[in-house]
């Protein structure tokens, strides 16, 4: 059974990539007739772990990749005028402190 490729590319980090090499080596190591590419060892790992581990990790992940600036955003807009007037004057405040504790170190 021959597998589709979905024509998805991805570039995986310079560290990701050592890795995968080192996981290679490391199969090649334990069995000298494994054959495996990049991309169908990185398959593979991917769909395990999807399979397997991913709705248990989930919370942990979107943490990790949340984008703050637009959860901000999102909780800004939900915000009354009295409450973002507050929330700016307290901005200020922390700004000024923070600059006077940079001037006395």
């Amino acid at each position: 059974m021959t597998k589709k490729s979905s024509g998805c590319v991805i570039n995986l980090s310079e560290q990701a990539s050592l890795d995968t090499t080192k996981m290679i080596q490391g199969l090649r190591d334990f069995d000298s007739s494994v054959k495996v590419s990049h991309t169908k060892l990185v398959s593979f790992i991917v769909s395990e772990y999807e399979d397997k581990y991913f709705v248990k990790n989930q919370k942990s992940i979107a943490i990790e990749f949340r984008d703050s600036k637009k959860q901000i955003t999102g909780k800004l807009t939900e915000l009354s005028r009295d409450q973002l007037l507050s929330l700016s004057k307290y901005i200020e405040k922390i700004k000024i402190e923070s600059n006077k504790e940079v001037k006395h170190e």
